[in-house]
């Protein structure tokens, strides 16, 4: 019976995970998809400031969650009565209308004297203009999202999800390529898909809660998520503070080389996007049903394909870019593999911030999440200043670094049932081994020998996941069936 159980969670979370991160990360899967084009089109400088207007619109996505929609999931699943859980998901919708609307309308009034202060070289018209108008159109897709992966309704995410990112690859094309719009094109770009999605979500989430909502339960639910916030603020804050530094203490181009850096090693995080929506509901249902080993399978799946992405990158995303990238943008090659191991750790806080979210130690989580925070930013301020866009990348790992371990340790002692470290030795040791293959004898020339020894990595890598899993090709196969 484990062996089903543990298969049906690892096919809903491989399949799950895949859509749920196009879903997540469509606007950065169009820039991702199109970044040799982009290359040649767009300056450092552009790159920059479309970094920025990212940057904006996710500060404000944190202000526009604080913590209500991990609490909503947790209290869905304390309660079966279909009315109320109804009510949750209405609740949360009208809170993610009516906040983002107020809090628009104030920035907008107040928004260029607030910009002089926090940035340098980055104006508020139209630019900040417009990253504010898209914090707003994205909240809606963040409900509907956690409405349909808590009812496992996969099917419909990928279809609206996909529509969504061609929606986007066809905009940006037009403005930044036909048009040559630069900046502004890219910027724009984001507006229509974040526009349908906006609709989408709207229709559907009206369609099942039939329009109930109460302040009473919006009050309940920002009440149980306000001890997240810390936790959600800080991790996704050491996200995005490298670039704002930057931003601050060099100038745009600086951001600009970064941000594509950024692009490359991030690569990661869109699988990280879907299994952080699908992993809770999972590890919440399997803890209460005492299912120890089905969640230590699940993470070891889960840290080995995270693990494989990142190997893959840091083997060979000089490659690509000698082969695809405009030669504007190889300042970026060094920093990519620093920010595939930040990334790396900050995919793995999944692990113990679900363990003592599920001990409802929201406070603790906040607690070390801003310690990374502000070690993090120390960091950023010492180091920019001796060594620049590197600084802020090495920041970012040892923060991360710092977050995963505290976390790890603490989660450990508090639920000791479930082992996490041994889980994840084997692919943080192949990770430290293709760095420092990449390090020690990377050059910009074409090596067979090397290309000989990168495909061993990998398939060492493989042979020993799979021997450690016991799962062989055929339930591989299947986890990807319908």
């Amino acid at each position: 019976m484990e062996s089903r159980d543990s298969k049906y969670f690892a096919k809903i979370l491989l399949n799950g995970a895949f859509i749920v991160s196009l879903l997540e990360g469509s606007a950065k899967l169009v820039t991702l998809l199109l970044l040799p084009v982009f290359s040649k089109y767009l300056t450092p400088e552009d790159f920059g400031v479309f970094s920025l207007v990212v940057v904006i619109v996710s500060v404000l996505g944190l202000i526009y969650n604080p913590g209500t929609t991990s609490g909503t999931t947790r209290l869905y699943h304390d309660t079966t009565d279909k009315n109320e859980q109804k009510e949750l998901i209405g609740s949360l919708f009208a809170f993610y209308i009516f906040i983002p609307f107020a809090f628009s309308i104030i920035l907008i009034m107040v928004g260029q004297p607030l910009f002089n202060i926090f940035f340098k070289n980055f104006s508020f018209y139209p630019y900040g203009l417009m990253a504010i108008l898209l914090a707003l159109l994205m909240q809606a897709k963040n409900v509907w999202s956690v409405y349909l992966l808590l009812k496992y309704k996969i099917k419909l995410l990928s279809i609206y999800t996909f529509l969504s990112v061609i929606i986007g690859l066809v905009f940006a094309y037009l403005l930044v390529v036909v048009y040559e719009m630069g900046a502004l094109g890219r910027v724009l770009a984001m507006f229509p898909p974040a526009i349908f999605l906006f609709i989408i979500s709207l229709f559907t989430v009206y369609r099942y809660t039939g329009g109930k909502w109460s302040i009473k339960n919006m009050l309940y639910q920002f009440k149980f998520g306000v001890p997240l916030i810390g936790a959600i603020w800080s991790t996704s804050l050491l996200l995005i503070v490298d670039r704002y530094m930057l931003e601050v203490m060099t100038d745009v181009a600086t951001v600009g080389i970064y941000a594509f850096a950024f692009q490359i090693g991030q690569i990661p995080q869109f699988f990280v996007l879907g299994i952080k929506k699908l992993w809770n509901p999972m590890f919440y249902e399997n803890m209460n049903n005492n299912n120890y080993k089905i969640i230590e399978k699940l993470i070891f799946l889960f840290s080995s394909l995270l693990g494989l992405i990142c190997i893959l990158i840091i083997l060979f995303s000089n490659d690509l870019f000698y082969l695809l990238i405009d030669e504007r943008y190889y300042d970026s090659i060094p920093l990519v593999n620093i920010i595939v191991l930040g990334i790396f750790f900050s995919g793995l806080l999944i692990i113990p911030n679900s363990k003592l979210g599920y001990s409802k130690r929201f406070g603790l989580t906040s607690k070390i999440a801003l310690t990374a925070f502000v070690i993090n930013l120390l960091l950023n301020i010492i180091l920019i200043k001796h060594i620049g866009a590197m600084g802020a990348a090495l920041a970012s790992v040892i923060a991360y670094f710092t977050y995963f371990l505290i976390a790890s340790i603490i989660a450990d002692k508090r639920s000791q049932v479930i082992s996490t470290f041994k889980q994840l030795l084997l692919p943080i040791f192949f990770i430290i081994l293709s760095l420092t293959f990449s390090f020690l004898y990377e050059t910009s020339s074409f090596s067979l020998i090397h290309l000989t020894i990168k495909t061993s990595i990998i398939i060492v890598f493989l042979f020993l996941v799979f021997k450690q899993s016991k799962i062989n090709y055929k339930q591989l196969k299947s986890f990807f069936k319908k």
